[in-house]
């Protein structure tokens, strides 16, 4: 089952034309990596399928136009990401993941036991428990992103978009990610996320390939067309290596 899908896509910031006829399709419980270089648009391809950027074209969620999707309804199927989240600096960590669970309170309700208890889960989960009293200013880049990730978790959305959830994350944690990427989709719910580093992406299901806001490729991540691709699209400066039962791109 198609979870999203787009047709003739196009999105502008002012004159310059950032998206250009994209149609791209996500299957449900699949992970699929947006990757491409700096300005190839992947960020504002993930801000459109969140509907929190304008273009013109049809965006389908469940077979649904996007734009048909009362906010409250759209906010409980998809969960949003984003790699630079300022409006929340002055909260502590605890009552921005309590923003996750948003969606399904009331305006004048307060939260739930259920709603405290996914929380309290999600701190754990992501192991920032210790810092729940604690402005989201006074953490690091890498810290930053691990709270907003659980508060992305606390909406317990079926569909997750997340623009480079592991930016400035240690190695420890971009592992832990990976590994609940790989748990949530085998439960059912899809992932779509921007990333850099391309040897992650290679563990993805599917692989989208921007350039110059236009889809390059899409395709699974042992088609023999992806590596050509790639290389192509990163000006042939990459090297390709098979080690175990994966990929590995190293820079040439």
């Amino acid at each position: 089952m198609k979870v999203l899908r787009t047709q003739h896509v196009n999105a502008w910031y002012g004159n310059h034309h950032v998206l250009k006829q994209i149609d791209v399709s996500v299957e449900q419980g699949t992970w699929t990596c947006v990757v491409g270089p700096n300005g190839a648009g992947k960020t504002t391809l993930l801000k459109v399928l969140a509907g929190l950027f304008p273009f013109e074209g049809e965006v389908w969620l469940n077979g649904q136009s996007l734009c048909t999707y009362p906010l409250s309804e759209r906010a409980k199927q998809l969960a949003w990401l984003s790699q630079h989240d300022t409006a929340v600096d002055d909260l502590t960590v605890q009552d921005v993941v309590m923003l996750g669970r948003l969606p399904y309170q009331s305006w004048w309700g307060s939260a739930s036991p259920s709603d405290r208890d996914i929380v309290e889960e999600c701190l754990l989960t992501q192991h920032i428990s210790q810092w729940r009293e604690r402005s989201l200013s006074t953490l690091s880049g890498g810290e930053r992103q691990r709270v907003l990730l659980a508060r992305m978790l606390a909406v317990q959305a079926p569909l997750m978009l997340m623009d480079e959830p592991i930016a400035n994350v240690d190695i420890q944690h971009q592992s832990k990610w990976f590994h609940a990427v790989q748990e949530t989709t085998r439960q059912g719910n899809t992932v779509v996320s921007v990333l850099h580093d391309l040897n992650l992406a290679l563990r993805a299901d599917q692989v989208i390939v921007m350039q110059d806001g236009r889809v390059v490729l899409q395709s699974t991540t042992d088609d023999p067309q992806l590596h050509q691709c790639l290389q192509q699209t990163f000006e042939q400066r990459l090297r390709f290596h098979r080690l175990a039962d994966r990929w590995v791109v190293v820079p040439d």
